[in-house]
């Protein structure tokens, strides 16, 4: 059985513009007017003037990248985040400050996220009285390193701004090269470790009952309502097989990825989840396949873990259950393949 592809999914893939607009009024500060934007992206801007417009991802990330060759600036994420270019906050974002404490603003900001960035998804897990909030990019080529920069230390900013100056990290993590250490442990005031797994911010599980000082009861209310629409939109953009794979992609590592668990994240049964996975020309063991093919393949390429752990990000209870699986999907056995790599 062939899986369906979506060919226009990838392309349909969507950010929230509030950070396009810092960069375009930023950019237009530093002499880059907006019909030169404009040009450079062939995107009418007029279309952001909306509250509630998004920007389509490979925009975005051309924005960014005008932007740095622009103003020669690696680092122009993570700077437009240690002093705020502007006060303006995604929807998202005042949900995330109106919530009871940093725990619940977590659990609204992790469920909202898609609204934020359609390529990311974030989860929060507790290890070892350590909180660690993480971004993973389902797709390596979707992946912008000064947007996941500006992401994570502009809620630093935020955060010390908002709630208190009191709450520190531990531990900052990126996916991407360093371009100047020093920079980032000064603005995050702890360890920053680069060319990781993933992106990540971690600090001590004790925070996550901090009660925040300033939120609306109503306010909260409110915006959840209006995002739980915009966030029932995505979803009927998106078919079955699509919402499947994005949560096998987010349960991988913890193993939690079978046909009930998925079936009760979206509300059917094990035997209904089949069922119209089958109509849309899929089976639910082919999406799994799919996911820890393209995702042993990122792994093996970046050249960061041994096999063993490869096997256990997969989900896999065995290394030699995973090398079976690997010849199976590219005709060679991970450490030949490794070998024939460049």
């Amino acid at each position: 059985m062939t899986i369906k592809s979506h060919p226009n999914k990838k392309n349909c893939l969507v950010v929230n513009t509030t950070t396009a607009k810092t960069l375009i009024t930023y950019l237009s500060r530093k002499g880059l007017d907006s019909s030169s934007i404009q040009k450079h992206l062939n995107f009418e801007l007029s279309a952001l003037d909306s509250p509630d417009s998004n920007l389509p991802l490979v925009i975005y990330k051309a924005l960014w990248r005008l932007a740095v060759q622009h103003t020669k600036d690696p680092n122009l994420g993570l700077r437009l985040a240690i002093k705020p270019y502007n006060n303006e906050m995604s929807l998202v974002s005042h949900v995330f400050f109106n919530s009871q404490n940093l725990r619940e603003g977590l659990k609204q900001y992790i469920r909202y996220y898609a609204l934020i960035n359609e390529s990311i998804s974030v989860q929060l897990n507790i290890i070892s009285g350590k909180a660690i909030v993480s971004y993973h990019c389902n797709d390596p080529s979707d992946y912008c390193e000064q947007d996941i920069e500006h992401s994570l230390a502009l809620s630093v900013t935020r955060i010390k701004e908002h709630i208190s100056k009191n709450i520190s990290l531990d531990e900052v993590h990126f996916e991407h090269s360093c371009h100047d250490l020093k920079l980032y442990e000064e603005f995050f005031a702890c360890p920053v470790y680069f060319n990781q797994k993933y992106s990540a911010l971690i600090f001590k599980e004790k925070f996550l009952d901090y009660t925040f000082p300033k939120k609306s009861t109503h306010l909260f209310h409110f915006l959840t309502n209006h995002l739980e629409l915009l966030l029932s939109k995505i979803k009927k953009n998106e078919s079955l097989s699509q919402q499947v794979t994005r949560l096998i992609e987010k349960s991988l590592s913890s193993g939690n990825f079978d046909a009930e668990n998925i079936a009760c994240s979206l509300h059917m049964s094990r035997h209904t989840l089949y069922r119209k996975l089958k109509t849309e020309g899929v089976s639910f063991h082919e999406l799994v396949d799919k996911v820890r093919k393209n995702k042993a393949l990122e792994l093996i390429k970046k050249n960061q873990h041994a096999l063993s752990e490869i096997a256990f990000l997969l989900g896999f209870a065995e290394l030699s259950s995973f090398s079976r699986a690997f010849k199976k999907w590219t005709g060679s056995s991970p450490v030949n393949f490794i070998k024939k790599q460049p």
